[in-house]
């Protein structure tokens, strides 16, 4: 069962592989040091954290990038509206492409992709069947 974590706050200092993370989630602060990688889904991969006790801090995974999805064909665009992970993103794809559920009847024929909210960028993208 997977479990959905809410992110209040984050700020990073550091240069482009190690720092300090300060991060709120589920209502507990953490305030962490280490090293860190971003993933091709734009998140953050703790590879080796410390607390400020020097004490090893279990590996997390936070989503600092949020994804909508968008419906084109030759005519029209819309999108869902949507703020949520990569994953949630795909997931819904998955479900409900070949259906006629939300704008995925409207678009059949054109295709359905995958928009980081914060860059912009097209991260993902199919035919709508």
């Amino acid at each position: 069962m997977k479990t959905n974590h809410i992110l209040t706050d984050i700020e990073f200092s550091g240069n482009s592989t190690c720092g300090n993370l300060y991060y709120v989630l589920d209502g507990e602060e953490y305030n962490v040091t280490g090293e860190f990688s971003l993933d091709n889904d734009g998140n953050i991969r703790h590879d080796h954290w410390c607390d400020e006790d020097g004490n090893d801090v279990v590996k997390v995974v936070i989503n600092v990038f949020t994804y909508d999805v968008y419906f084109n064909d030759d005519c029209d665009s819309n999108n869902k509206g949507f703020a949520q992970s990569l994953e949630y993103c795909k997931d819904y794809i998955t479900a409900y492409n070949g259906t006629s559920e939300s704008y995925f009847a409207d678009y059949k024929g054109g295709v359905v992709s995958i928009v980081c909210n914060e860059t912009g960028e097209t991260v993902y993208e199919e035919h709508i069947r």
